[in-house]
């Protein structure tokens, strides 16, 4: 399951997906990936190599 969403994520940086962006409730891809247990490590090292920045990993209002 991790290996097929991993996949896809690779997919959609390929297709021109932003790495550094939030969704309606604040929250980066990289946090999203981050906050799941367990921690799926290799979206994470997927999206630190498209340059996810850690920075933007929590956003102040």
């Amino acid at each position: 399951m991790a290996d097929e969403a991993d996949s896809i994520v690779k997919l959609l940086i390929a297709a021109g997906a932003k790495v550094n962006v939030f969704n309606e409730r604040r929250i980066s891809p990289l946090r999203q990936a981050l906050g799941k247990l367990p921690i799926h490590i290799e979206i994470v090292r997927t999206l630190l190599a498209a340059s996810a920045s850690i920075h933007v990993y929590i956003r102040v209002r």
